[in-house]
């Protein structure tokens, strides 16, 4: 689910989102927040994202750099997530603790620091 904020959306029936020339219904939340669904794309790249009241006249986002604004990444395929427990070495007076990670199996993963 993408979240777009902006100012003055309606609540219509007709309210869309077209990823590439793919058009989607959009879901309003308020005047300042819509949600669209992104359609499957078959390749990774980036795509023109555009909002439109009345599913006929779209507008690009303000504040797009240029007219390539949503990213299709690879397919991600999650085969395991293994979770441990790791022990907390405590200092003089601390009680130690416990922490836990999760490690992540699969592919497609893209390399970037923005991933959570």
């Amino acid at each position: 689910i993408v979240e777009i904020n902006g100012s003055g959306f309606i609540g219509t029936s007709t309210m869309s989102c077209s990823f590439g020339g793919y058009q989607v219904f959009a879901r309003f939340v308020s005047n300042s927040l819509i949600e669209c669904m992104s359609p499957p794309f078959n390749s990774s790249g980036a795509t023109e994202l555009q909002v439109s009241i009345n599913g006929y006249d779209f507008v690009r986002l303000p504040g797009q750099i240029h007219e390539r604004s949503f990213l299709y990444d690879n397919e991600v395929y999650l085969l395991e997530a293994i979770p441990h427990v790791i022990p907390i070495k405590s200092n003089p007076g601390n009680q130690g603790g416990k922490e836990l990670h999760i490690e992540i199996l699969g592919s497609g993963f893209a390399k970037s620091n923005e991933l959570a």
